[in-house]
């Protein structure tokens, strides 16, 4: 009986994959200020100084691309920090944090493209989705938001 839910479960699951893996209409929600939610030190999180470095690389990691712009938004990030905080120590480890926690392939609210649906690759965006990702953080930014935490 057992393995009859079981296989009847994996089956729900196979033809819940493929009927969510053939849409073929990404989409990008609006845009979501993580506010260096993930940070390794908490007490650092309300800190002024670098707080515009981590809206920064949220934008850029909303947005998504190549692995190479991953790795180059991960780079300003820890650059950022690093110039802002005068504290290499705190600017390594978010880079670390980053770098190991973040890829594509972590199914979390901070993961690359977390803007998009989860089948989107590493790939850069068309003009389109350019346009679309624009006007999304033009309307983020009029709105009265506070950006950090």
């Amino acid at each position: 009986m057992l393995k009859k839910i079981i296989l009847a479960v994996g089956k729900l699951l196979l033809i819940a994959c493929i009927l969510l893996g053939c849409q073929s209409d990404i989409q990008l929600m609006s845009f979501a200020n993580l506010g260096c939610s993930s940070a390794l030190n908490p007490s650092e999180l309300a800190s002024d100084e670098w707080c515009g470095c981590c809206v920064e690389h949220d934008i850029a990691y909303w947005r998504g691309g190549s692995s190479m712009q991953r790795e180059q938004a991960d780079e300003r990030l820890r650059d950022c920090v690093q110039r802002t905080s005068r504290n290499e120590v705190l600017a390594d480890s978010i880079y670390k944090g980053v770098r190991d926690g973040s890829s594509k392939y972590f199914f979390a609210d901070y993961q690359w493209a977390y803007g998009w649906s989860f089948d989107r690759s590493y790939k850069p965006l068309n003009e389109k989705e350019q346009h679309i990702a624009n006007q999304y953080l033009l309307d983020y930014f009029k709105g009265d938001r506070k950006f950090c935490l």
